[in-house]
């Protein structure tokens, strides 16, 4: 089987358990999130408005704005038929619902052409392994980003039971440099003991 057809099938399989059981608070995940980006000290998130099971970052969001603190979300260009990064400073008025139905930021806001230094990247997706390798939901938008800014950290964001042992690789797959969840910060870079 390819690696395309093992991904496609895993994500299948995926969708199913978070829509039977996905955790419903997303306290415990954000207060792990919360300590990591404290000890990193972390000066710009690059965060995501969930969407369908996914675990909802917006408390932190607005927490995160609340510390004068820097988030830039993903916008769906359709000119270019990809994302672009843009700074949002208030979660209310500047979100409206984008492409795919998923919220993003209003279109009078400029897209950004450059990361600051020590920014972290939350990053959504299916499922992750305690390696750092993402499964994504197969149209590579966020890899195509990681390309185009490739600084910065990259923080897988998951509950628990969206880790698996193993998921197949690609050559343009990004590998993340931590994974939080619900009940833990594991750091991919880390060797294995």
């Amino acid at each position: 089987m390819t690696p395309a057809a093992a991904k496609k099938n895993l994500r299948s399989a995926v969708r199913v358990r978070l829509r039977e059981n996905a955790p419903q608070s997303h306290v415990a995940l954000q207060a792990q999130l919360g300590r990591l980006l404290a000890r990193e000290n972390a000066e710009c998130c690059i965060g995501y408005l969930a969407f369908q099971q996914e675990p909802v970052l917006d408390q932190f969001l607005g927490e995160w704005l609340e510390l004068n603190r820097k988030i830039l979300l993903p916008r769906f260009n359709s000119a270019t038929m990809s994302y672009e990064l843009v700074e949002v400073t208030d979660l209310t008025s500047q979100i409206v619902p984008g492409h795919y139905g998923i919220r993003e930021p209003i279109q009078q806001l400029t897209e950004i052409k450059r990361l600051k230094n020590n920014t972290f990247w939350l990053v959504p997706g299916l499922a992750f392994t305690t390696c750092g390798t993402r499964l994504g939901r197969g149209a590579g938008h966020y890899d195509r980003l990681f390309a185009k800014f490739p600084q910065g950290k990259r923080i897988g964001i998951a509950w628990e039971m969206q880790l698996l042992p193993e998921i197949p690789q690609e050559p343009w797959d990004f590998p993340m440099d931590y994974i939080v969840t619900e009940m833990r910060t594991i750091d991919c870079r880390a060797p294995l003991t």
